[in-house]
């Protein structure tokens, strides 16, 4: 039943097959490997620099980078004697290895793979060096080594080696005269007796000879140069045990240099920094020349100054010395000398060895420089010695004596004293040889060289000069008294040397002898020896006779003359010798015949039983180079593969030369060829090979070569050829498609339209193949699409209203006839903000209050925008301040706070009114792109009592009845006051009055200034002057002198007849229009003679208000107040005004006051805040945008501040198209809105 169930499944199943290829990419899991687990060869001592001597090779089965192999030498090399190609593995010679101290190399050569991480296999390579038969040869005649300084005693500095089997012996024969080297005769080691100083000498040149046992040599010059390293530190002149001492004898004030503590530093290069003691930094500063400046004058400074001064250098590792400095000031009489005196040095100890003089009577003596002197002084001043004198340390001595006069004087006088040391001969002269051996020919003629001899006293003068003497007799030797050198005197005999007994003595009185020393001197049958082990010259065929073929050298070790000749190889006698070395050419030569004279020169001692010797010369006959060199063909063309191995051979290219035979044909390296135009390939210079340089062949990068290939011969005049090589480069199908950039990173706005392209995400394959794009992810909500073929990419559907702010996408660009080669990039999209929403201000109040004269700076408020629905640097808000500021305010345009640039005075003006604009969109954004916002903000100056009440009238008159009741009011004085109101509570401008000078007939009003009798006057006539000053009722703000304009004089004058009277009061009161015409009549005063009604009154202004003086005039007969000017409520509200009335008969006079309120009149017409406004619409805006907030003022009061709005429309081709509906205007808010479906542009 089961088997009848899967079939009855099975009949409804349908199969489908799919094809799917795994990409395997490489990992670096595979090691390189090298051909053999190790390498063994041996290379010749003699080798040339540059030979391969061996070729590594290791192979890594990866592929790409994970398989390019590289080859390193790690260990075993330390003398540098090998290097090894990276790209090739072959080890080549990089240094004479006649100049290493190995005989045997184990290196440890690394193959490393390019991978990530890289792979490295090990292995060993065993050289072993031989020696080569012949003569001894020094393959590299001048040897140069660099050494650090520091080397101690005894040690290696370098090393020397001949090129021959057998046993050879080494000996340094020139340049050791100071005998700082010796040399190991078996093994050629270079070693230091002494340490290796640089300062002592950077470089040194040595002849070092090398013999076998058959008496054949060679001779290498070497040259030590000494590197030099910081190995001394700072040092004082004159220090001695970490102490030094100086005088100043100069007066020095501040500023000044008032001594110099400079050190020295043996190492090259160094510069000297030093540090002063704290003790000694109040006193003195010191500069990097050592010079001590003054701080304070020498007569403020105590003497003795001690401190402590450090010395640094600026070497690596840093070195310094720290030493107690003492500076003792002295001072010397004007025609003072020193006191000079000459001691021997045996002189006992205790001996009186000078007096110094004395000028002042019962004064005390003593030494104050050094401090630690080798001498004493008494009162009487005498000096004595307290330590043995010794010329050959001290040859010299300088005491300061200072003389101080006794209390109360206490004058003081320095005298100095100098000690010259008379040399004793006390000394012995000491040998300073190393050895003392020496060799000499058997036949050498008398004034031979034997030995130099070498001997050191260290008295001075005749007893520091040393000669020599011979003890031994009856031997063929004698002492050369002026080159101090034992020279053969008679003939030697040949029975294997002479012991010789010398011994030094010097000329001093008495002489003086020192020990003797016995010298070997071996005598040998040295033949003369040749500078070089054989020589090799060339000369061109067509030299004529008598050229200089070469020079060969040769010395005699029996100081003979030496002749030369030809002895073997020229029986055509094409060569002679002379006796200087010189070999000349005889006979013109022929290269087709003769190319190569292989000769024999013999050198003979000029004496009789004269030695011999013979050296090889080979002279080559050089072609006189009569024809160029030719490529065959000169043009070549090869095509390659672009996998070509690196340093594969590709062509060889050829060349003939007539020179080289009738047939042209020439020998490897008769001929060198190089390339020009390339560096992709090289050429074997001997071969003409061509191969692929170290950077592979890219048929992607470069699909044909072509450079010039360069042959030249070796004539002495040297002709060149060129030719032309073509590489093609053959492609292969090696390459995948390569995105353009490592990564995308784009942006597009929230509104970008669905369909439009947003960026080409391109790729090429470098073979040429198709591309084909996909997004294979990070587009899970489908949103964005990408052309399979252009690789453009674009939006699907549309993102506005998308949360989201950043899309990162995978795409895959792969190649359309292979899928398995492809390439992927991360492509990240930004979603921009769209700047659709204009900022609005939220701290904007109408007004805001600053008190007056706050200091620049103060802040005033701090106005707050905010753009809350757009995003990123869309909702960066910027202030600046549009209008009103008059330089006195500034505002912050990041923070929106406003400060004050200046001090404000109220009195100058008490209202600012400001304009702030706020901009979104972010600091340097275009002006296009961003939407505004208007604040309007009135500054109100709130007053502080800085102004004092001042009189406009300097001097008021009146007059008084005699009998006036107590209380009867005189006269009003009046003080302005350009403060104001700040509150209900605090009236700075309230002003009150007192009398300077109290008196007892008049008093006056605190509060309004009215002057009023005290008492009765029946009993006085006459004139009373008052002095009235006006103050403040609230505290002053500032504490400045009170002017004098805050005082005024009155004078009444007291009269048996009464003043005139006005009626009905003296105080009248009325209001007119602010727009009545001038001329209108305001007010009528009216004042009545008290003494007769018919005497004549005349009117006139009391000084006390200019302005108001101004703006009415009064008619002295008739009392009328009429309009003089223009009136304006909204500056001047209400004036009050004093008038006088004198009657003409008595000239007795009144005074009254006018109150005149004037009445406002709708006679303004709104103004706006600003001339222009502007704004900025988003191009998509929607109906009801609030566009801009604008506000006007109208000065009157009242309804006629009511302002009706009404907006034009009109419209622009090419710039807006609006409907005819466009705007509308709230007249409650002021705002203008967008009432037109859209705007476009």
């Amino acid at each position: 039943m089961l088997n009848v169930c899967s079939e009855s499944m099975l009949s409804f199943v349908s199969l489908a097959i799919a094809k799917v290829i795994v990409n395997v990419k490489d990992v670096n899991d595979r090691s390189p490997k090298f051909s053999a687990d190790s390498y063994v060869t041996k290379v010749s001592l003699d080798e040339v620099i540059g030979t391969q001597v061996l070729l590594v090779s290791a192979t890594d089965l990866d592929s790409g980078d994970n398989s390019v192999v590289v080859y390193n030498i790690t260990a075993g090399n330390e003398e540098g004697a090998f290097e090894i190609d990276p790209d090739t593995g072959a080890i080549k010679v990089k240094k004479s290895l006649t100049n290493v101290s190995a005989s045997k190399f184990s290196l440890r050569v690394e193959a490393k793979d390019k991978g990530n991480p890289p792979r490295m296999t090990p292995t060993t390579v065993q050289l072993n060096v031989f020696l080569p038969d012949g003569p001894p040869k020094s393959v590299v005649k001048l040897v140069v080594e660099e050494k650090f300084e520091g080397v101690a005693a005894n040690g290696r500095v370098m090393v020397v080696k001949a090129a021959i089997s057998e046993a050879i012996t080494y000996e340094i024969i020139s340049g050791n005269e100071d005998g700082l080297f010796r040399i190991e005769p078996t093994t050629g080691e270079i070693k230091v007796t002494r340490v290796l100083d640089y300062e002592e000498a950077s470089e040194h040149r040595l002849v070092v000879r090398v013999m076998d046992t058959r008496d054949r040599s060679d001779r290498v010059t070497v040259i030590l140069k000494v590197k030099n390293i910081n190995d001394n530190e700072p040092q004082f002149p004159g220090e001695s045990n970490g102490f030094v001492e100086r005088k100043v004898e100069d007066d020095f004030q501040i500023g000044d240099a008032a001594a110099r503590l400079s050190a020295y530093d043996k190492d090259a290069g160094d510069s000297i920094s030093y540090q002063l003691s704290a003790n000694a930094l109040s006193l003195f500063s010191i500069d990097n020349e050592g010079f001590l400046i003054a701080k304070k004058p020498r007569s403020e400074i105590q003497s003795p100054v001690k401190f402590e001064l450090v010395a640094k250098d600026n070497g690596v590792p840093q070195r310094q010395t720290t030493v107690q400095v003492r500076l003792v000031f002295v001072s010397y009489r004007g025609d003072q000398q020193p006191v000079r005196v000459y001691v021997r040095e045996d002189k006992e100890v205790g001996s009186v060895i000078a007096r110094v003089p004395r000028f002042f009577p019962g004064s005390t003596l003593s030494i104050i420089f050094p401090q630690k002197a080798n001498f004493t002084v008494d009162n009487s001043g005498r000096i004595r010695m307290t330590t043995a004198f010794d010329f050959e340390q001290s040859q010299f001595y300088r005491l300061t004596v200072r003389e101080q006069e006794p209390v109360p004087g206490r004058r003081t006088n320095d005298i100095d004293v100098e000690i010259n040391v008379v040399d004793v001969n006390d000394n012995k002269p000491k040998f300073t040889m190393i050895d003392f051996f020496g060799r000499v020919n058997t036949n050498s003629r008398p004034g031979t060289s034997a030995y130099q001899l070498k001997a050191e006293d260290k008295d001075g003068g005749l007893s520091g000069t040393v000669g020599y003497q011979m003890l031994s007799q009856g031997v063929p030797f004698g002492i050369n008294p002026i080159s101090s050198v034992v020279e053969t005197d008679a003939t030697l005999q040949d029975r294997g040397g002479y012991n010789i007994t010398v011994f030094p003595f010097d000329f001093g009185v008495p002489r003086e002898f020192g020990a003797a020393v016995s010298l070997d001197i071996k005598t040998v049958n040295f033949k003369p020896q040749f500078s070089e082990s054989a020589y090799r010259f060339q000369v061109f065929e067509n030299a004529p006779p008598g050229v200089i073929v070469g020079e060969v050298n040769a010395t005699s070790l029996s100081g003979a003359r030496l002749g030369f000749s030809v002895s073997l190889g020229d029986p055509s006698k094409k060569f002679e010798v002379h006796n200087s070395g010189e070999i000349r050419l005889n006979s013109r030569l022929d290269h087709e015949k003769q190319s190569i004279y292989n000769l024999k020169v013999r050198a003979t001692e000029l004496i009789p039983g004269g030695y011999s010797n013979e050296v090889e010369v080979q002279v080559t006959v050089t072609n006189a180079n009569e024809y160029y060199p030719r490529f065959e063909p000169n043009v070549y063309l090869k095509v390659v593969n672009e996998n070509v191995a690196a340093g594969q051979i590709v062509l060889r290219v050829t060349a003939n030369d007539n020179d080289c035979g009738i047939t042209g044909k020439c020998e490897a390296g008769l001929l060198k060829f190089s390339v020009e135009g390339t560096s992709l390939f090289k050429i074997d210079p001997r071969t003409g090979d061509v191969s692929v340089g170290s950077t592979p062949l890219d048929y992607e990068k470069q699909r044909k070569h072509v450079f010039t290939i360069v042959v030249e011969d070796f004539g002495e005049k040297i002709y060149k050829s060129r030719g032309f090589v073509t590489i093609e480069v053959r492609n292969t199908d090696d390459e995948k498609p390569q995105f353009l950039e490592s990564d995308y990173t784009i942006s597009i706005a929230e509104d970008a339209e669905t369909g439009r392209p947003l960026a080409a995400i391109l790729a090429r394959d470098a073979d040429g193949d198709p591309v084909k794009y996909s997004i294979t992810s990070g587009d899970s909500g489908g949103i964005f699409q990408i052309n399979p073929t252009t690789g453009v990419l674009s939006l699907k559907s549309s993102i506005k209203g998308n949360p989201r702010t950043q899309y990162t996408l995978q795409v895959k660009a792969s190649n359309s006839a292979q899928d398995s080669r492809f390439d992927e990039v991360r492509v990240v999209v930004n979603i921009e903000d769209s700047n659709d929403n204009r900022p609005e201000f939220t701290k904007c109040p109408p007004e805001v209050s600053v008190e007056e004269n706050k200091p620049k700076g103060h802040r005033v408020y701090q106005v707050i925008a905010q753009d809350t629905k757009d995003r990123g640097r869309n909702k960066e808000i910027e202030y600046f301040l549009v209008t009103g500021g008059e330089r006195l305010f500034e505002i912050d345009n990041t923070t929106g706070v406003i400060k004050t640039l200046t001090s404000l005075d109220r009195e100058t003006k008490d209202q600012h009114t400001l304009i702030i604009m706020a901009e979104d969109g972010g600091h340097g954004r275009n002006s296009a792109e961003r939407l505004l916002s208007y604040c309007i903000l009135d500054v109100k100056v709130v007053d502080q009592n800085d102004n004092f009440p001042f009189f406009l009238t300097r001097t008021y008159y009146a007059s008084v009845w005699q009998g006036a009741p107590v209380n009867t009011e005189v006269l009003t004085v009046r003080a302005a006051d350009m403060d104001t109101r700040v509150n209900a509570n605090i009236d700075n401008s309230e002003v009150q009055y007192q009398l300077v000078n109290a008196d007892d007939k008049f008093q006056v009003e605190l509060a309004t200034g009215v002057i009023k009798t005290k008492t009765t006057l029946v009993s006085y006539v006459g004139k009373v002057q008052l002095q009235i000053r006006a103050i403040n009722k609230q505290p002053m703000a500032i504490s400045e002198e009170r002017p004098r304009t805050s005082t005024t004089t009155v004078e009444i004058n007291v009269e048996k007849d009464k003043p005139p009277a006005f009626a009905p009061s003296a105080v009248y009161k009325s209001e007119i229009d602010e727009d009545v015409r001038i001329g209108k009549e305001v007010q009528q005063i009216l004042a009545i003679s008290q003494v007769d009604s018919k005497n004549k009154i005349v009117y006139s202004f009391v000084k006390s208000n200019p302005e108001g003086e101004q703006k009415f005039q009064i008619d002295p007969a008739s009392g009328n107040i009429t309009t003089a000017s223009t009136l304006d409520y909204e500056q001047v509200k209400e004036y009050r005004l004093q008038f006088r009335a004198t009657d003409i008969a008595t000239n007795l006079y009144a005074t009254c006051v006018v109150i005149i309120a004037l009445i406002d009149v709708n006679d303004d017409t709104p103004t706006f805040k600003l001339e222009e406004y502007t704004a900025r619409v988003p191009e998509n805006a929607a109906v009801d945008f609030n566009v801009i907030t604008i506000e006007a003022d109208d000065r009157d009061t009242g309804n006629f501040t009511y302002a009706a709005w009404n907006v034009m429309c009109f419209s622009e081709v090419g710039d807006f198209i609006v409907g005819l509906s466009c705007w509308e205007i709230s007249p409650a808010m002021n705002l203008l809105k967008l009432t037109y479906t859209a705007l476009s542009r």
